[in-house]
């Protein structure tokens, strides 16, 4: 049978241990309130812009843009993967990378991808995918400047013919 001081010891290991994950609990919560926050203050841009896009795809006296011509035809594929940086979160990426999968298995043999977020590219690239860009990625876009150069590939490669599709994998 344990000693009394072997006991005390104990308790105080488990206090301890209580109070290291109730600060680590304050530090997640203040993250996720951080993130929360941030997300909603984008949520109102997200909706115009859709709304935006609707309103131009129903009108019949648009001038020709090259990004609003229909390519029936569909040969090459580019899509683009958003996730996490860290493994921490578990289902978020996963889910990610199931859609993905399904996306790539039921497109053409020809689709490329382009990723954010260094979760996603580790689990593509051990499916076999192919990868033609990696950017690296906040946990959140701060800034519409950082995800300039990842809007200029894709746009790239789809004014010049290299994609006649381009689709995005994402958490909503």
């Amino acid at each position: 049978m344990p000693s009394l001081r072997e006991f005390r010891s104990r308790i105080r290991g488990v206090r301890s241990t209580r109070k290291i994950t109730h600060a680590v609990e304050l530090v997640a919560a203040t993250k996720m309130r951080r993130a929360t926050n941030a997300l909603l203050a984008t949520r109102r841009y997200a909706q115009l812009a859709w709304e935006l896009l609707r309103d131009v795809q129903e009108r019949e006296e648009v001038a020709y843009h090259p990004l609003l011509e229909g390519r029936p035809d569909v040969k090459r594929r580019l899509l683009l993967v958003i996730a996490g940086n860290r493994g921490l979160v578990g289902a978020f990426n996963q889910k990610i990378a199931a859609a993905t999968l399904a996306v790539l298995a039921s497109a053409p043999r020809s689709t490329d991808v382009v990723t954010a977020g260094r979760v996603a590219a580790r689990l593509l690239q051990r499916a076999g995918a192919h990868i033609v860009a990696d950017f690296p990625k906040k946990d959140l876009f701060a800034d519409p400047a950082e995800a300039a150069p990842i809007a200029e590939l894709l746009l790239q490669r789809f004014l010049n013919g290299e994609a006649d599709r381009v689709d995005m994998v994402y958490a909503d």
